[in-house]
């Protein structure tokens, strides 16, 4: 996209982000990030690389929506520090989905 049309997004999303909130539209890129990674179709060798570049693209994207970005790393760190960004079998929609679904969930309050 030429650079014309690249300021013609940003103006765009960030007129989205002013009336929508940082928050909302946070948790709308996170959203469509977890399925993202649960769309994935790969080995387990290609697991690694793909998830990088979608966290690559997502902190080099414009404008930047910080809290997205720190979303992120906290789930890169996390994922290195449980070594879940080498899953033991081959990669497919399902098996995305259960990685994305096992570091979304919500914890239930007691006595809910």
């Amino acid at each position: 996209m030429n650079t014309q049309g690249n300021q013609s997004l940003y103006r765009l999303i960030r007129s989205y982000m002013a009336d929508m909130g940082t928050s909302r539209t946070t948790l709308v890129a996170l959203k469509s990030y977890i399925d993202a990674i649960g769309r994935l179709r790969c080995d387990a060798a290609g697991f690694t690389p793909m998830l990088a570049r979608l966290n690559a693209v997502i902190k080099a994207t414009e404008p930047r929506v910080i809290p997205l970005v720190h979303l992120v790393e906290a789930f890169e760190a996390e994922m290195a520090a449980q070594g879940d960004l080498h899953p033991r079998s081959a990669c497919s929609a399902d098996h995305g989905d259960q990685i994305a679904r096992s570091h979304h969930r919500t914890k239930t309050p007691p006595n809910s």
